[in-house]
Formats: C-alpha cells, sequence, structure tokens
C-alpha cells in the first residue's frame, strides 16, 4: 500500500493565495511597463497679438516689408501675409505710401514683427 502525503486545508489556502497575489502583481507590473515613461513636450505660447499706430516712413513690395515710425520709435513690420486695406478697399502692400497714418496689427517673435493686417483711414 502506498502513502499519499497530507497537504491541510491551511497549506492549500496559503498556495493558491500566493500564487493569486503573484498574478496581481505581475499584472500591475505589466501595466506600469506599458504607460509610456517619456513626458510631452511643454506647450509653447503663441506670440502675443498687438497694435502700432504710426506714420509709414518706407515700403519695400519686394521684401513685403513696411517701416513705421510709432512715437519716436522706427520699426519694420513683414507684412507678406498682412492683409492690407487702404480706405475702406482691400489692397496690395504696393499701395502703401511714405506718409500715410496707419494701424499695424502684428505678432512679436524674438526680433521680428509680423505683420497681420495693415490699414489706412484715408488714402
Amino acid at each position: 500500500m502506498k502513502l499519499r502525503p497530507t497537504v491541510s486545508n491551511a497549506s492549500r489556502i496559503v498556495a493558491i493565495g500566493a500564487i493569486a497575489l503573484l498574478g496581481i502583481s505581475g499584472t500591475a507590473a505589466a501595466a506600469k511597463a506599458s504607460k509610456p515613461t517619456h513626458k510631452k513636450p511643454a506647450a509653447t505660447k503663441p506670440a502675443a497679438v498687438a497694435r502700432a499706430a504710426g506714420v509709414i516712413k518706407a515700403v519695400d513690395a519686394k521684401s513685403h516689408t513696411v517701416t513705421v515710425m510709432v512715437g519716436k520709435a522706427t520699426d519694420v513690420f513683414h507684412a507678406a501675409a498682412a492683409k492690407v486695406t487702404v480706405a475702406g478697399k482691400s489692397a496690395s502692400i504696393g499701395a502703401l505710401k511714405a506718409g500715410e497714418h496707419a494701424t499695424i496689427t502684428y505678432t512679436h517673435k524674438g526680433k521680428a514683427f509680423d505683420a497681420s493686417a495693415i490699414v489706412v483711414a484715408k488714402a
């Protein structure tokens, strides 16, 4: 007659508990490992929109620039994509003339002034 080793109920419960615990912690470790560890880059702020009013000193249609005297300062605005309006009508950058009073809507990034709109009230 062969003797079988006896296992108590308490030993069975401990073994089942250990297997379940290992299974749960293994699943949690796998879930942690599947998450990306890199951070998203910080969002950059869009350039603030500003307005300036002054007298046009020079216009260069080839390089799409308009030089404007704002107070005592002279600023050069890049106007390649600017919407130009003269006396309430749409116009091209070539329609602007030195001596006219203009209001420029622009963004400032670094040293560049990028005009989005140039409005001359009277031609």
